[in-house]
Order: structure tokens, then C-alpha cells, then sequence
């Protein structure tokens, strides 16, 4: 089984027809409720974003709509058994720092069997500090960064 989050309403018809694959219209998050979502440029508005830092993809404060997110780790405790066979697939556009960081306190982190995962240090304002503090944690919990990039594909 698949789980897809895309909060994006543009990107609901790539998901048309996909056997297997279980569609969440929720932005991945640390609570539960709404927030904005930022939208990049252009109709297919790709790299949009929670995170109106974001510097790419032509985003603008201005240009958002609300949309419904989730606790991601509460998610993941309540749907999964700590063993399962998880693989986390996460490009959220600046967002896994704040979902990284209370995966890893709340031990959900523990789930996830293998974890691939862009980065977005150089698209966010953030402290390299707090990119390293997070991938030292989960180096030190055997939780293997494996790069993606969406690109690539």
C-alpha cells in the first residue's frame, strides 16, 4: 500500500487511476489543522510550499491558498505498528526540517525503515547548525538519508 500526500489540488489528476495508491488531500506537517500553502509560479505551480521562506519556485506571500494539514508522526503511530516495513519518500519543500525534528523527539522516526529525502538547506532560510543537528540525529538512530531528488525522475 501507497500513501500519497498532496495538498496541491493542481496535482489530484496525476493520481487518477493509480492501483494501490491511497491519495491524503493534506499537507505533511507537525499538528493538525490548516495552514498556507505558497504557491510557486506558473499552472503547475510545482515547489509550492508551507514554508513562505522558500526561495524558489517563484513563490509569493501573496499567492496561497489554506489547506488542510496533518501530524505527520501522530499519523504515522496510529496508522503503522513500529514493525512495519516503511519506506518514507519525503520532498515537503523546506517542511522536513519541523517534521525531522519531532519525528526524531516523539521517536516515530523509529517507524521508518528507509528514507529518501530532498533536502531543501539552499531554498530555505534555515541555520546550517539546525540541517546538521537533524541528520546527526538520524545517523545516530541508523536512519540512512538516501538523496532524492524529484528531478532526477
Amino acid at each position: 500500500m501507497i500513501h500519497s500526500f498532496e495538498p496541491n489540488p493542481t496535482f489530484k489528476r496525476c493520481f487518477n487511476g493509480l492501483a494501490g495508491v491511497t491519495l491524503h488531500e493534506e499537507a505533511v506537517w507537525i499538528e493538525d489543522g490548516n495552514a498556507r500553502l505558497y504557491l510557486g509560479d506558473g499552472q503547475r505551480a510545482q515547489g509550492s510550499s508551507l514554508l513562505k521562506e522558500k526561495m524558489t519556485g517563484g513563490l509569493n506571500e501573496d499567492r496561497y491558498q489554506t489547506v488542510r494539514c496533518i501530524d505527520f508522526s501522530g499519523w504515522i503511530s496510529r496508522t503503522f505498528d513500529v514493525h512495519d516495513f516503511i519506506i518514507l519518500k519525503l520532498d515537503i519543500e523546506g517542511a522536513e526540517y519541523e517534521v525531522l525534528k519531532k519525528m526524531i523527539a516523539d521517536d516515530t522516526i523509529g517507524y521508518i525503515n528507509r528514507l529518501f529525502i530532498e533536502f531543501h538547506i539552499d531554498k530555505i532560510r534555515i541555520k546550517r547548525a539546525l540541517h546538521e543537528e537533524i541528520h546527526d540525529a538520524l545517523i545516530k538512530l541508523n536512519i540512512v538519508c538516501e538523496p532524492w531528488n524529484a528531478l532526477a525522475y
